[in-house]
């Protein structure tokens, strides 16, 4: 087949790669890439490159991303396009890998099914940087070929450079760039000897050293500015225990061999795995390769899989499909390359069974592997409408960020959207003129609404009512009884209240009468208790106040704690109160570590005697009463937002009646 013909092909074949994606770019707005936009692409390109919250950041693909808006405005198709220029170029670059490792036949029908490929598909029309990873992996590929023949020094410079950039987009390119280190070391080592093999494998350690210094250089601005925790050791990548990670060994295997096949048809799948097993079993007949790719790929993987011990999501393992695309077209083309007509026909049926499956069976637009939102625009055009000051809407992962985007999108500045995470209990029952509108709840139902938002206690009156029915969701008003104006918490201590409402760690804690009235005795043991009532998007400038008797003192611990913008097991400040030998004192604590006493008053509490307490936050001061009388005044830039706490000591009894959380602003 002549050059001009073959070219003539490839144009063809890219057109429909272009045509298959083209037709999706405009698709409703996603959760992830909503998500990536809003947080970090639309901010600044200088934000971009410096903050990593989550690995939803895929930095050189969000950098660009960021040049896109700045230069072109904000538009779907144009924070897509990124991606989706990437996932068209994936197509020729594939076809030009492959020839160099076996010939132009299998290139074409590697190239092919790269173009009708359901996840290369998929995520050229999703602005993140899968389709980016691959593109490098595939250049990556072509490169250490042509080094393992050329060992031009320039070419180790790319080398080195892409991989970096491979590691700038995604760090799981160690998964990817992994394959082609181990493969080409191998083959350096098998193919050559003497003074040839040395020279390549200095370049080779060369390449790699400078992959890893440019790599730290990229990653510079984030580790400065977030930490290197950020980026080994957020929850997205930490590792789970040895019991969980072997219980989903199956679905890794799974996802690691039917993710890149996914979309294609089974009778399809079954003929590619046969040419998969051809291409292995007569590899060298095929190539002059001495190593084959894929057992190299395996060899490398399920070891690193074994030691990291973490759960990869199924789309980080989308630059496998052009890996299986050249394997089972080189031994497809071995079987049937010989007569030009069944090659005819099998690139025929192949473009047109699997490009059609993509294409009629919506997956494209049903897909939810990053959290789809197919109503998201058409709800904020009708909250528009309607919505007035102190409403709120309560949407759900994955509602919120695409609703969020559509409503910058639409230039509509109305209130922030709440998620599950965001949307506490006392939230709901804070006093508002205004209405509560829930998305991503089934229809006049709340215990999916409690069950969905995370609300599972205390049990709420509430009463949901449907105002708009869209094709996936209803948008409902939410009825629930209300505080008093200015109030965040009032206790109202009632048979199991404490059990439902407050977190309760290492004591007792029971309901009695004291001087007529309902109150909560804590009993601690040998250790320390506390008692955790959680805060709702509004506590930051709020007064925690209760009145509290000691019914005994421990010879030991004299400190009752009351705590305030309480945050566990985070990045956190902590103010406590103490009150110890007959001093008031505010401590606090950030990341977990004791700052000490920050400042003290004379104060005392009298044993079997009621005292009333309070502690207030606004902005950076702190502020401490007993019995009325202000005797902590702090002021400290540490405060954050969070809940309160009563911490109790050992061998302890402490009774707590009238405890309320108010609005700084309604403190006398």
């Amino acid at each position: 087949m002549s050059n001009r013909r073959l070219g003539l092909i490839l144009v063809l074949i890219t057109g429909l790669a272009f045509t298959l994606r083209i037709i999706y770019i405009n698709q409703p707005m996603r959760y992830d890439e909503s998500l990536t936009f809003l947080s970090y692409a639309s901010e600044s390109f200088i934000t971009a490159i410096t903050t990593y919250r989550e690995p939803n950041n895929h930095v050189l693909h969000t950098a660009l991303v960021s040049v896109a808006y700045s230069v072109f405005g904000n538009e779907p198709w144009i924070i897509r396009l990124p991606a989706f220029i990437v996932g068209v170029l994936i197509v020729p670059a594939l076809y030009l890998v492959t020839r160099r490792f076996y010939n132009a036949q299998a290139a074409l029908l590697a190239a092919l099914l790269a173009a009708v490929s359901l996840p290369l598909i998929e995520f050229s029309v999703n602005a993140r940087g899968y389709t980016l990873l691959t593109l490098i992996f595939v250049i990556l590929l072509g490169l250490a070929h042509q080094l393992k023949a050329e060992n031009g020094r320039t070419l180790w410079l790319v080398f080195g450079i892409g991989a970096a950039l491979g590691f700038y987009t995604i760090p799981v390119m160690v998964y990817a760039f992994g394959i082609i280190a181990l493969w080409l070391l191998l083959s350096i080592w098998v193919e050559y000897k003497g003074v040839a093999r040395r020279r390549r494998l200095v370049n080779f350690v060369q390449a790699n050293v400078l992959g890893a210094v440019l790599t730290v250089l990229f990653y510079l601005p984030i580790i400065r500015n977030e930490g290197l925790e950020a980026l080994l050791n957020n929850e997205f990548v930490s590792r789970v225990d040895t019991a969980t990670f072997f219980g989903a060994l199956p679905q890794i295997g799974f996802d690691l061999a039917g993710f890149p096949m996914l979309g294609i048809p089974s009778e399809i799948t079954a003929l590619l795995g046969i040419g998969i097993l051809v291409s292995l079993i007569f590899h060298r007949r095929l190539t002059s390769d001495r190593i084959a790719l894929i057992p190299v790929a395996l060899v490398w993987l399920i070891p690193l899989l074994l030691i990291q011990q973490v759960i990869p999501f199924d789309r980080n393992w989308i630059f496998l499909a052009p890996l299986y695309f050249m394997a089972a077209a080189a031994g497809l083309v071995f079987l049937v390359g010989q007569v030009p007509f069944l090659y005819y026909l099998l690139v025929i049926v192949l473009s047109g069974l699997v490009g059609l499956n993509v294409v009629a069976s919506e997956a494209v637009l049903t897909s939810d592997r990053t959290g789809i939102a197919r109503d998201a625009e058409a709800i904020v055009l009708w909250l528009e409408e309607r919505l007035t000051p102190g409403d709120r809407v309560l949407a759900p992962t994955p509602l919120d960020e695409p609703i969020r985007y559509y409503l910058d999108y639409h230039q509509i500045r109305l209130q922030p959207i709440y998620n599950q995470y965001q949307t506490f209990w006392v939230d709901l029952l804070h006093a508002d003129t205004g209405t509560i509108y829930v998305v991503g709840a089934a229809q006049e139902d709340p215990t999916d609404f409690t069950q969905t938002f995370l609300l599972d206690r205390p049990a709420l009156e509430m009463r949901l009512s449907p105002e708009a029915v869209f094709v996936d969701e209803t948008v409902q008003v939410l009825t629930t009884p209300r505080f008093a104006p200015g109030t965040l918490y009032d206790s109202a201590f009632a048979p199991a209240f404490y059990e439902e409402v407050f977190t309760i760690n290492d004591m007792d804690a029971t309901l009695t009468t004291d001087s007529g009235q309902r109150v909560i005795e804590l009993v601690t043991d040998d250790v320390w208790g506390e008692m955790i009532l959680s805060g709702g998007l509004a506590w930051l400038d709020y007064a925690f106040s209760a009145r509290v008797k000691l019914l005994n003192a421990n010879t030991r611990f004299e400190d009752v704690y009351l705590g305030i913008r309480h945050t566990p097991r985070a990045n956190n400040y902590s103010g406590s109160i103490s009150i110890e030998n007959q001093r008031a004192n505010i401590g606090g604590d950030i990341d977990g570590e004791w700052r000490g006493f920050l400042t003290n008053a004379d104060a005392a509490l009298t044993t079997g005697e009621w005292h009333d307490l309070r502690l207030q936050a606004n902005r950076s001061r702190i502020q401490f009463y007993v019995d009325d009388t202000l005797v902590g005044n702090l002021q400290d830039g540490l405060v954050g937002r969070g809940t309160v706490r009563i911490l109790v000591p050992p061998q302890m009894r402490l009774r707590v009646a009238d405890l309320r959380v108010v609005e700084l602003t309604d403190v006398n």
